[in-house]
């Protein structure tokens, strides 16, 4: 967080600012993030959880996709923000 705050400060910030929005709305939300996107087909193989775990660096745009659209029915990750990447 040091280091990112260090080298993208402006952007962190402007992502702080998002989040604290999103807590103050009253909504149900959920700030779904992932690693470096690729063109890759989805397996529907990737992990859910918090960034270090067993995250890793990449995660295809379809799995990405299919998480999202689990979400709208699934209440687990509401005020949450999962990290999803690749298995």
């Amino acid at each position: 967080r040091g280091l990112l705050k260090l080298l993208a400060g402006k952007v962190l910030a402007d992502a702080e600012a998002h989040l604290e929005v999103l807590q103050q709305s009253g909504l149900d939300w959920t700030v779904v993030r992932g690693p470096r996107l690729t063109e890759e087909p989805g397996t529907g193989n990737y992990g859910v959880g918090w960034v270090g775990g067993d995250s890793t660096t990449k995660i295809s745009r379809d799995d990405l996709a299919e998480f999202l659209l689990t979400q709208i029915d699934d209440r687990q990750f509401v005020h949450e923000m999962p990290f999803v990447s690749a298995r």
